[in-house]
């Protein structure tokens, strides 16, 4: 009883008051609660990075399989076939000085043979190049399959 007349006493500001606080409350922007759903599965996801992946014995495994046969793949690309080291390579300054030799032996030969030949032939660059790339990826591709294929033996 005493507080109904306490609110009869403090009367309608009070009551307005409340009603503004109640209004508030039940009125959630939509766009702010999308937010805070994105920040909350974000600070999810984030503690599930923190964490890591599981490593089990049989999932350590199966990745030590993998890198194997990709470390055996990547050490017969650098040895060759024979078995022995290939050279490092070319510096890049060789390397360009070597294109721009090989580039201008093309030309030199491309202008001599339109002017021994009377046919117009279309020259596609790089044509034969695909094939011989893709014999290698299935050569490439083979060749883990059977490294794997006796390392389960």
């Amino acid at each position: 009883m005493l507080f109904f007349r306490s609110l009869i006493t403090v009367g309608p500001v009070f009551l307005a008051c409340l009603v503004s606080q109640g209004e508030a409350v039940t009125s959630i922007d939509p766009e702010a609660a999308r937010k805070a759903e994105e920040e909350a599965e974000e600070r999810r996801l984030a503690e599930i990075r923190s964490h890591g992946t599981m490593i089990t014995p049989q999932t350590f495994a199966e990745w030590k399989a993998r890198f194997e046969a990709e470390m055996a793949l990547s050490k017969t690309k650098l040895t060759g076939e024979g078995g022995e080291k290939k050279d490092k390579g070319l510096t890049g300054k060789q390397f360009f000085r070597q294109l721009e030799a090989n580039n201008e032996q093309e030309v030199e030969e491309d202008l001599e043979s339109d002017l021994e030949s009377d046919e117009d032939d279309e020259y596609f660059p790089g044509g034969e190049d695909k094939e011989d790339e893709e014999e290698e990826e299935d050569d490439d591709d083979d060749f883990l399959d059977d490294y794997l294929a006796n390392k389960g033996k």
